[in-house]
């Protein structure tokens, strides 16, 4: 593989094979105000819908922007076992550059199994290997490309500084999407969004960055990242830029399965970005190919191409 070719976009994040299991044999009871999902203790519950699939939220971006005809890598760490190959198969099929994934033969591949009951909603059982990927697993002179996408890095601040350092100097454009265990350094979060080109989290991850018990719209519209966007669930979206705030209300389908809709919403937001489209153009692409995806089972299938995100 090439390495000096310039891409339109690495990602950087998690990596692992997710399988689906639906059944009207799961049940859903009511428990100090937080649902659970059941199952009778030593029963055999048949499986209606399973769905193997790639998945993670390195992946998952790469691939909705492949799908929009940009340029994409992964930049993630894998196992050299069977899960790890069929992963890279996966990918290869997803037209994702996968050369910048570093697979060890002493790691096992991440996998997820999700649980998802008759009305959607969802159990997520995550296995994680040794996989969690630091700067040692880059090779950093094949980071060419107009825009870094920056998914969890479970907490490796250590790696997001090199990051956004390399970016800075390299004159490249960072997407970021922090996870939980970013979030929780709210002071290195904040200097590194002096280096973000856009910034996207939902309304409760807000809320809990600038330590508020609502939406902080004042400090949304007066940070330093030029374009933020915050999702709301089934009330749609908004986006802060240059003073400005715009919201969209959701695209409405049916909802089968939720599992990355926040990554199809970024991905195709900034692939916008990336093909110089309006704002306005970017947020409806995010919030239609977000509705595509939860209309599908797994994070991937209903991920749209261009001509249908166009229409």
């Amino acid at each position: 593989m090439i390495f000096s070719r310039k891409l339109d976009c690495i990602s950087f994040g998690s990596a692992t094979i997710d399988i689906f299991m639906l059944s009207k044999g799961f049940k859903v009871i009511p428990h100090n105000k937080q649902d659970i999902l059941c199952a009778s203790h030593g029963e055999k519950i048949d499986i209606q819908t399973r769905v193997i699939t790639s998945g993670g939220g390195g992946t998952n971006v790469a691939s909705g922007m492949a799908k929009l005809g940009l340029k994409t890598a992964v930049c993630s760490r894998i196992g050299q076992d069977f899960l790890g190959k069929h992963l890279l198969k996966l990918l290869k099929k997803e037209r994702v550059n996968t050369s910048r994934i570093q697979a060890r033969k002493t790691d096992e591949t991440d996998q997820s199994v999700i649980l998802v009951d008759p009305d959607g909603g969802r159990t997520i059982l995550v296995y994680r290997g040794k996989t969690s990927l630091k700067h040692t697993d880059i090779n950093w002179k094949s980071l060419s490309a107009k825009w870094f996408y920056i998914c969890s890095l479970e907490g490796n601040f250590d790696l997001a500084e090199k990051l956004f350092t390399y970016a800075s100097k390299k004159n490249i454009k960072v997407a970021w999407n922090p996870g939980k265990r970013e979030l929780k350094n709210s002071n290195k979060v904040q200097e590194l969004l002096k280096m973000t080109s856009f910034l996207l989290l939902n309304e409760e991850e807000a809320k809990f960055l600038f330590k508020k018990d609502r939406l902080p719209e004042e400090e949304l519209l007066h940070t330093h990242v030029p374009i933020i966007a915050i999702t709301q669930g089934k009330r749609g979206a908004m986006v802060f830029y240059g003073n400005k705030k715009i919201h969209k209300d959701i695209v409405k389908v049916k909802t089968l399965e939720e599992t990355g809709a926040g990554d199809a919403f970024g991905s195709a937001f900034v692939a916008g970005l990336v093909k110089n489209k309006p704002i306005e153009e970017c947020l409806d692409w995010g919030l239609t190919n977000s509705a595509s995806v939860v209309s599908k089972i797994g994070a991937k299938e209903g991920q749209l191409s261009l001509m249908k995100i166009k229409r």
